[in-house]
């Protein structure tokens, strides 16, 4: 079940989370977090300008940087399939300035970028792990559309953030 977030201009503007740090936080039961496993979508109904494209807005990359930064785990709730834009909304806030306004088939990634991903990704594979899931299909799901080359490289990243022997 899709559960659409409506993110209120003012939370952009002046970088609140309202209740979603509380609402995705730590305190969840694991039977909880797993009801909302990839069901969350945010949108940005009062910011959206005909033919701009959502991370064009101001203020929309640093506010989900912000919301990366305090839920690191965010992308474990996020809806994964690449129209929903999880993955790339959070690309976007791990790439330089001039990187993210890029358009075309997908963000470049450099190396540096890649293993800023991989860290993300690990925090929200351990979150799975804390509440019964298999980290795999989660992430499998989020990582479609990055290229194969990268793909491996994230991957071999989360499992180097989950066992660093």
């Amino acid at each position: 079940m899709l559960r659409e977030l409506d993110i209120p201009p003012d939370w952009v503007a002046e970088g609140k989370l309202g209740p979603l740090q509380s609402w995705m936080g730590p305190d969840l039961t694991p039977e909880e977090a797993r009801e909302l496993q990839g069901t969350i979508l945010f949108v940005f109904p009062k910011l959206e300008v005909d033919d701009v494209e959502i991370f064009d807005v101001p203020g929309v990359i640093e506010w989900l940087r912000l919301v990366h930064q305090r839920i690191p785990h965010l992308l474990y709730f996020l809806e994964p399939s690449p129209g929903a834009g999880a993955l790339e909304g959070l690309v976007r806030t791990l790439v330089s300035p001039d990187v993210a306004r890029e358009r075309g088939p997908g963000i470049p990634l450099d190396g540096e970028a890649v293993a800023r991903l991989a860290t993300h990704l690990a925090t929200a594979a351990v979150f799975s792990l804390e509440v019964g899931d298999d980290w795999r299909p989660i992430l499998g799901r989020l990582l479609e559309s990055v290229e194969q080359q990268h793909r491996e490289a994230i991957l071999a990243g989360v499992r180097g953030g989950l066992d660093p022997s």
